[in-house]
């Protein structure tokens, strides 16, 4: 599955342009080189100094461009958004479109509801819009505050550091946090950045079960390690830094999950409402249930659920639980 990956900042680079100018490239470069994933600009030529010398969403595609040196391959990896309105300051490199938003702001929009995740470098208002737009949007996006601009005030000024941590689930004094905030080469922000996507945009499995159940630490570290052998990020729902927000947050991970694993022990009406949901928008489930070494797991199931293929976590006999898991989750390879 392709993974579009938006690069926005600043047309007029005032304060260490060609800084700002090589980290676009190498970055837009990088981008094009994963073999899955896709670069997306608004194509904005810029502003230069004294004469034109391209703005952030220029250096970008230009990395790219040189990185390819394709036009077939170019058009397949390299988007332009231009707006309805065919202008002049803008350029015309791979595979360019027409936004249907008619607004400013809506553009910006359209983009971002465009791309998987976003980089933002330096930039003004629009570019705070943008980080904006992709937070509620539940995107994956990495203003580089060490740039100034947007992306500074987004860490600081407007207050949406939590969100952004919690996005890009980071640890405060994390060495890429350091990197991310105060800065370092071009070629070591590009690896931060590269990093933080690759983990971030693996496809995920989500986990729906009873946090606080006896099982639970025991079951959740086996699940974690098939899941990650299986090659999904696992998720959970109890990694929300929003209580408030809980509820939603689950609903957008459950729609944008490849894989969830449902754990029924119990009939927790938390996880069987989860479960119901991933159900109705026909989610591929996995459902488990934990059954002691002489029960009969038919006895422990909701009526609702009795024809439905369901695994049995049964504590002493992890090895066959887990080849099950296995087993199963290689039947939805095919839905990364």
């Amino acid at each position: 599955m392709k993974k579009t990956i938006l690069i926005a900042g600043s047309k007029d680079l005032k304060e260490s342009p060609e800084l700002k100018r090589s980290f676009a490239e190498k970055m837009g470069a990088a981008i094009v080189n994963e073999p899955d994933w896709q670069l997306l600009t608004g194509g904005a030529k810029g502003i230069g100094e004294n004469d034109f010398s391209g703005g952030i969403d220029f250096h970008a595609v230009l990395g790219a461009q040189k990185t390819l040196n394709n036009t077939e391959i170019e058009n397949k990896k390299i988007i332009t958004l231009h707006p309805r309105d065919n202008r002049s300051d803008l350029f015309h490199i791979g595979s360019v479109s027409f936004g249907r938003a008619k607004s400013t702001p809506a553009r910006r929009f359209e983009m971002v509801s465009r791309a998987d995740a976003v980089i933002v470098i330096a930039g003004q208002e629009g570019s705070g819009q943008i980080i904006e737009y992709s937070i509620a949007s539940n995107k994956v996006v990495i203003p580089l505050a060490c740039y100034g601009g947007a992306s500074k005030e987004a860490w600081h000024e407007k207050k949406l550091r939590k969100e952004l941590l919690n996005t890009l689930k980071l640890e405060e004094n994390s060495p890429d946090l350091q990197k991310i905030e105060k800065g370092d080469t071009p070629d070591e922000l590009v690896k931060v950045c590269i990093n933080i996507l690759r983990k971030l945009l693996k496809p995920f499995c989500f986990v729906i079960m009873p946090f606080k159940a006896d099982h639970s630490d025991v079951l959740w570290c086996i699940l974690k390690s098939v899941i990650e052998e299986a090659g999904f990020l696992p998720q959970r729902a109890d990694w929300s830094l929003d209580l408030k927000q809980i509820i939603d947050d689950i609903i957008i991970q459950l729609k944008e999950a490849c894989v969830v694993i449902a754990d029924i022990t119990g009939a927790n009406p938390n996880a069987m409402y989860e479960l119901g949901y991933s159900h109705a928008i026909a989610k591929p489930t996995i459902i488990v249930c934990r059954i002691g070494e002489k029960e009969n797991i038919e006895d422990k199931l909701p009526f609702d659920i009795k024809g439905m293929r369901i695994t049995p976590f049964i504590p002493g006999s992890t090895e066959k639980f887990i080849q099950k898991l296995k087993t199963i989750l290689g039947e939805y390879q095919d839905h990364k």
